[in-house]
């Protein structure tokens, strides 16, 4: 590359084109000047792609790294569920759940189809 950053590359690249716009040049400095330029353009593009795909790689491993600890704070701000473990730590060992009893809904009694209790005789 001709120049150290983008920045020193497009003022060498606006430099040679006023070059040729002055129409002060022979033909053959023209051409050169023309080479020149054209060559420039090219590595200020490289710089350019180079550069965008860096500010690409920088935004997406930040989205991800946000998206990490957004994840992270949902799951530190969620009730813990009856069949999370806690965590063991270094030097803790960790116990044995204890068998929880099994809770069955109330039984209620099973009504013929079409039964309507206001129908019946009853009176209390």
């Amino acid at each position: 590359m001709d120049f150290k950053n983008l920045d020193e590359g497009l003022t060498l690249l606006e430099a040679t084109v006023k070059e040729l716009e002055d129409n002060s040049l022979s033909l053959d400095d023209a051409i050169d000047k023309y080479e020149r330029g054209m060559k420039l353009a090219v590595q200020c593009r490289s710089c350019l792609q180079d550069m965008t795909r860096r500010v690409s790689e920088v935004r997406q491993a930040s989205m991800q790294e946000l998206q990490r600890l957004e994840a992270g704070e949902q799951n530190f701000n969620a009730a813990p569920q009856d069949n999370q473990q806690p965590q063991q730590h270094m030097g803790q060992t960790q116990s044995q759940p204890q068998p929880q009893p099994m809770q069955q809904p109330p039984m209620q009694p099973e009504q013929p189809q079409g039964y309507d209790p206001a129908d019946d005789d009853i009176a209390f």
